[in-house]
């Protein structure tokens, strides 16, 4: 019998497998497709089907890490609206009152810049009701964090006839809603510096404090 004349192929050029991702990975996959595509069609208009697409996978692969389309959109808001007040927390740690302002502002600006389809589910203006009911949730818990870090703070001074607390949400409320407004607006205008819209919101929101404080303390 004749002898094969094939050669082996070396290692060095060999082709690997394609590397079989965790269940976990998978998860995280599918998560952000669904992100990708609740945010630009809303959860009602979006379909599994498309999902799938989006994620290069198949129905069958959602439907077991998820049991229905419902429970896939809570998870996706869920996951990345933790990220989102992780993200926020990390800033705004160090420095004097007003740069740690800034640095939070910048670190929203700077969130959503990186990944605009997840600030454009948790924040960005919606028609949808099941993102907005989602999405109002979401800013009440921003209103308390934002009130929380600024309780303790030395300058902060509550507004007469307020207490301490009740002037903290209100301050809270008025500059989350600001931030969160005018960074969706700097999505849609790419073309204005980023950097000038933080320096300016950073300073607008730096004299209302501060003058609020100073009236507060006559």
């Amino acid at each position: 019998m004749a002898r094969s004349t094939t050669a082996p192929v070396p290692t060095s050029v060999r082709v690997s497998a394609p590397r079989r991702l965790s269940g976990e990975q998978r998860r995280e996959v599918v998560l952000d497709a669904a992100c990708r595509v609740f945010s630009a069609k809303g959860f009602h208009a979006a379909s599994i089907e498309e999902i799938a697409r989006e994620a290069g996978i198949t129905k069958p692969v959602i439907y077991h890490h998820f049991a229905s389309k419902q429970e896939l959109h809570s998870a996706v808001f869920e996951h990345y609206a933790r990220q989102l007040l992780a993200a926020a927390a990390s800033h705004g740690v160090k420095g004097t009152p007003q740069e740690r302002l800034h640095d939070i502002v910048k670190g929203m600006f700077t969130f959503a810049h990186a990944n605009p389809h997840v600030w454009q589910l948790l924040l960005g203006d919606s028609t949808d009701p099941e993102t907005a009911r989602l999405q109002q949730k979401l800013r009440a818990i921003g209103t308390r964090v934002s009130a929380e870090r600024l309780l303790p703070e030395p300058f902060f001074k509550p507004e007469p006839g307020l207490s301490r607390r009740q002037s903290a949400e209100v301050i809270a409320q008025l500059t989350r809603s600001a931030v969160d407004g005018l960074v969706t607006w700097s999505l849609e205008h790419p073309s204005i510096p980023r950097g000038r819209l933080i320096t300016a919101a950073a300073n607008l929101l730096w004299t209302g404090l501060s003058g609020t404080a100073a009236s507060a303390g006559q």
